[in-house]
């Protein structure tokens, strides 16, 4: 049962009702000039690019955290989870990275083996 999401996770849009657990760190209705400003001066200076809404993620009582480990820019990082200290000590946390279809799939099995469905996980895999 899904029962947060990152402020980046739209689609489907049955998403958009979940919980929303992260949002960016500063102001990003400005340009694009001005965001990548923003997002080198913060990486220099080691301030954080996404808020973690840490309270609301612990209060949600997750059993398994998805991040991503593909970019520390275009999305929330299991870096950025830990240094929240978001996570329940029994929580688990995967990050998905890829760069290809094949790496969709392994990432789809990833998934379906931290639930414990990796037969589901293997059909919805050899559907596609």
């Amino acid at each position: 049962m899904l029962v947060g999401r990152s402020h980046e996770c739209d689609n489907p849009g049955w998403v958009r009702r979940l919980a929303c657990c992260s949002d960016p760190a500063f102001d990003v209705s400005v340009s694009s000039g001005e965001i990548d400003a923003e997002v080198r001066r913060r990486l220099r200076s080691g301030n954080p690019l996404y808020q973690i809404h840490a309270d609301l993620i612990r209060a949600l009582q997750q059993d398994l955290v998805i991040t991503q480990m593909h970019c520390d820019v275009c999305a929330v990082t299991a870096a950025d989870v830990e240094r929240t200290g978001a996570c329940a000590l029994d929580a688990r946390q995967i990050a998905l990275s890829t760069s290809s279809i094949e790496g969709i799939f392994d990432s789809i099995r990833l998934v379906a083996r931290a639930l414990g469905v990796e037969k589901r996980g293997e059909l919805d895999v050899v559907a596609m």
